[in-house]
């Protein structure tokens, strides 16, 4: 499959190049495809019916080197003259055949032939075969056949073309689809690893109109904006999950999740930060993101082992044809929308999704499984207000948790003469959970002895072990300025698909579950994993890299130890780490200097 490389824009005598690559897992496919489709497998290269003369081929493996593209087959035949019901002499015929073919670009530019340049063959005793039968029926039958294995990239090319047109605003219709249009394959190559091929589009960079200055936000365009953003938002999910699905490697998978809920995050600061007059954040978060993403995707679409191949060849190589567009021809001025991502999330939606981008905050078990979250987080027997008022009803249990603690505290505001007996029932949910979630999931000791003041310290850092207020005289969910929400400030945005919003909004235990299980994951799938407990020979790193990341996403795991982090962001971290140290010495209870 095809793999487009890190994008070299490079806008010399008017041309941007995009390197692609093709894995040889591809032509694998494409050998049983075209070629070795009789049964079993099979490539029955000549039968003359009386049954003295036939070929069989079977068990192709495909290599490759800079000579080209190597396959190597196992082959059966006999030759012989049929003499009445007899075949003189009959002579059978056991061995190998290795062919090599050398890519060429398609006259047309939009595909590539395999031109056989050398064969070899073998008997099973090893001996090499240079004439006979079974040469002239390798020149004569096999050679033709291979040649059909030519893979057309005209579908590919138009689909690129189309969705990648969707981004750009009418008034230059002709200019882009002069761009998109002179598109084609310009060169080709092979390698050990696999083909390598150039796209080359034609820019006129030298006669593009400067790119204007994006005017600020008015009051009518930010409904447009916030649709965007959430739109944003789902194509990278879309594009996050179904890249997943194609590997099993949980590395890339973990890579994958980063660039989601880093966008995620800035998606959220987005949405909650831009106002009229200031700039429209869309572009640069398409870039910013796309830059983070692309990588990921090239490497994992290099082993995908069917047609969906080419849909993928169609949606990397738009987008990174779209940001070389926006490179070399500013003027051009790309305009991201939810139609033109709609557009560029069909390639890559799954087979009869109507709307790719529909916006669905229901939990999804595939998502969560696909990045180790395993089951859904259950909760029993709780039904919640639509409003943002009382909880109707909280007669629930969950987990091994005693019912009695949570019904309390899904009712209880802490207030000065009740708070330690409040704080010792929310310090026994917190033990309760983050048992049970080291109990469902890996975690090695010393690492086990960092969670549970890992799980207290960020529960104390976030919101002093509340999940409610009382605010006009109702009980209402304690809520950041971005949404986060109850006593671990989960995201329900950051967090869509993981986790329900209204049991995040109105149950502590749930909530308390979800963020346990968020550090877990961090911990394990991003602290250890980078190793930042060996970076400075500490294992308690551990716990200040979690929650850098718990607060800000993957993208800010360093942040506790970098100078160039932010005073604000330095003042956090530093008053986690006075929590954490606390705890860890055994006065979880402290929690209680909040309410003084």
């Amino acid at each position: 499959m095809f793999l487009l490389c890190a994008l070299q824009t490079a806008v010399f005598a008017g041309d941007v190049s995009i390197p692609l690559r093709l894995g040889t897992g591809y032509f694998q496919y494409l050998a049983v495809k075209k070629i070795f489709t009789d049964p079993n497998q099979t490539f029955v290269a000549w039968n003359d019916g009386t049954g003295c003369n036939h070929l069989v081929l079977s068990d192709p493996v495909i290599s490759s080197d800079p000579s080209g593209i190597r396959m190597r087959m196992n082959g059966e035949g006999r030759a012989g003259t049929p003499v009445g019901n007899l075949c003189v002499p009959l002579v059978p015929w056991q061995g190998e055949i290795d062919v090599i073919m050398a890519p060429s670009v398609a006259a047309r530019g939009n595909g590539i032939e395999l031109i056989v340049i050398d064969s070899q063959i073998r008997s099973s005793h090893g001996r090499a075969d240079t004439g006979g039968a079974v040469w002239n029926w390798t020149k004569q039958y096999v050679h033709p056949r291979l040649a059909t294995m030519r893979i057309d990239l005209s579908r590919p090319l138009m689909d690129l073309h189309s969705a990648a047109r969707t981004l750009f605003p009418h008034s230059n219709a002709g200019p882009v689809d002069d761009i998109l249009t002179s598109l084609l394959i310009s060169d080709v190559s092979t390698d050990t690893e696999g083909m390598s091929l150039l796209l080359k589009m034609a820019i006129d960079a030298e006669n593009q109109p400067p790119r204007y200055k994006q005017p600020v936000l008015s009051a009518s365009e930010m409904a447009r904006v916030d649709e965007v953003l959430v739109s944003w938002d789902v194509f990278v999910t879309l594009a996050a999950k179904q890249t997943a699905l194609r590997t099993s490697d949980k590395a890339l998978r973990d890579d994958l999740l980063a660039v989601l809920l880093n966008a995620r995050h800035e998606i959220v600061r987005a949405l909650e930060t831009v106002i009229p007059g200031s700039e429209d954040p869309v572009r640069a978060l398409f870039l910013d993101t796309w830059s983070e993403l692309a990588p990921l995707i090239k490497k994992i679409s290099s082993s995908i082992p069917d047609d969906t191949a080419l849909d993928y060849i169609a949606f990397v190589g738009a987008l990174d044809a779209l940001r070389a567009i926006d490179a070399a021809g500013p003027g051009l001025n790309m305009d991201i929308s939810t139609n033109g991502l709609r557009g560029l999330a069909r390639l890559i939606a799954p087979p009869g999704q109507t709307d790719p981008l529909l916006y669905d905050e229901e939990v999804d078990p595939a998502l969560r499984d696909l990045f180790d979250f395993g089951q859904p987080v259950e909760l029993h027997g709780t039904r919640f207000s639509t409003g943002s008022g009382w909880l109707i009803s909280s007669a629930w249990a969950q987990n091994s948790t005693d019912s009695d603690t949570l019904i309390d505290l899904d009712k209880w505001i802490p207030a000065k003469d009740n708070i330690h007996e409040y704080l010792v029932r929310v310090r026994q949910l917190l033990d309760g959970v983050g048992d049970k979630v080291l109990r469902d999931r890996e975690l090695d000791r010393p690492y086990r002895d960092i969670f549970h003041p890992l799980l207290l310290a960020s529960a104390w850092q976030e919101t002093c072990w509340r999940q409610f207020i009382v605010e006009d005289g109702k009980q209402k969910p304690i809520k950041s300025s971005v949404g986060a929400v109850g006593i671990m400030q989960v995201s329900p945005r950051v967090w869509r698909g993981f986790y329900h919003p209204k049991p995040l909004t109105w149950n502590i235990s749930y909530n308390a579950t979800a963020g346990a299980e968020i550090l877990h994951h961090y911990l394990v799938h991003y602290a250890i994993r980078k190793i930042e407990h060996k970076r400075s020979n500490d294992v308690q790193n551990l716990a200040r890299a979690t929650y850098s990341a718990y607060h800000g996403g993957p993208g800010h795991l360093t942040r506790y130890q970098k100078k160039n982090t932010s005073p604000e962001l330095k003042r956090i971290d530093e008053s986690f780490w006075r929590k954490y140290e606390t705890i860890r010495a055994g006065n979880s209870l402290a929690v209680q200097q909040c309410y003084n």
